[in-house]
């Protein structure tokens, strides 16, 4: 697993090997395979973080040059790099399931490596203050396993890969994305699943929508892809409002900064001087303000009235 993720080529080129869809199959998803169902759990803890890094290779694509511009990508080798995308989805997707099984467990394995999946303090978007609420949020479901960590290390390396992989393969792991962010609402919970949205969804469209510097070529290309994900935040944070704004779960404060931290991100869109962006901007906070408006409290409109303004 980390030489897949390391800088051995020679042993890289074996591993992936002459792979294309109907041909072979890489040598390294056998390990991948035998790997994801081993009986040994802790095994599993042992090498996860290892394993997530190693097919996040495949997903920000392995064998690949990448240019100045974000996601803008031209094959280096003669397979098709999505090929190898999707298995390795698939495999995150499962990896996922695992550790919602694994969570349920009234005995959990420690996992070793959880220190590399500590997130950074994101100073640029806010201060971590006792005030966000985050912390507290975040200790409820931390076991001190290492499991929670992991996880988050899963669900950010794959928000950070829709912006930032290739093009081709931003739809399949924009879909695995959102399957996992609402999968978590179940297990661990909502508070987990709305910490996912303000932590890492939110925080990566925004550095997202700054990659243009003001450039109008780069939505020529990239604005799909951007819409297609600005919109599925939308959906996202709207479900959520409707499942818990009105539960005795407690989590009104950090809904109403999830919603103030998405305006926040549709404004800018408002703001950006490429009609096809500042329009889906306007778009979306209508739909926002349409679909979630009847269960806003008073607090979440006067949020929407200072983003109109």
């Amino acid at each position: 697993l980390r030489t897949v993720h390391g800088n051995k080529t020679d042993v890289k080129d074996y591993l992936v090997g002459e792979y294309s869809m109907g041909k072979c199959q890489a040598p390294v998803f056998d390990v991948f395979e035998a790997f994801i169902n081993t009986d040994n759990i802790q095994v599993f803890a042992n090498a996860a973080t290892d394993y997530i890094m190693c097919l996040m290779k495949f997903v920000k694509g392995l064998g690949e040059v990448d240019y100045k511009e974000i996601g803008d990508c031209v094959q280096g080798s003669g397979y098709s790099s999505t090929d190898l995308c999707l298995p390795a989805l698939d495999y995150l997707r499962r990896c996922s399931q695992l550790l919602a099984k694994i969570y349920k467990m009234p005995l959990k394995p420690v996992f070793l490596g959880a220190r590399l999946a500590s997130l950074p303090m994101r100073t640029q978007e806010r201060s971590m203050s006792s005030d966000d609420g985050m912390d507290s949020i975040l200790a409820e479901f931390d076991d001190k396993t290492g499991l929670i960590q992991v996880w988050i290390l899963l669900l950010e390396q794959l928000t950070a890969a829709v912006s930032n992989c290739p093009r081709q393969h931003q739809p399949p792991t924009l879909d695995l994305l959102f399957e996992l962010l609402r999968e978590v609402t179940k297990i661990p919970g909502p508070g987990f699943a709305i910490f996912s949205v303000i932590q890492l969804l939110l925080p990566v469209m925004s550095l997202w929508l700054q990659r243009s510097h003001g450039n109008h070529s780069y939505w020529d290309v990239a604005a799909s892809n951007f819409k297609h994900a600005i919109g599925l935040s939308c959906e996202l944070v709207v479900e959520h409002i409707h499942s818990f704004i009105h539960s005795d779960i407690g989590y009104e404060s950090t809904i109403n900064l999830m919603l103030k931290d998405l305006f926040k991100l549709l404004v800018a869109c408002v703001a950006e001087p490429a009609e096809t962006i500042s329009r889906v901007g306007c778009s979306c906070i209508r739909y926002v303000l349409v679909t979630a408006g009847p269960v806003f409290t008073e607090e979440m409109w006067r949020l929407a009235c200072c983003a109109l303004q």
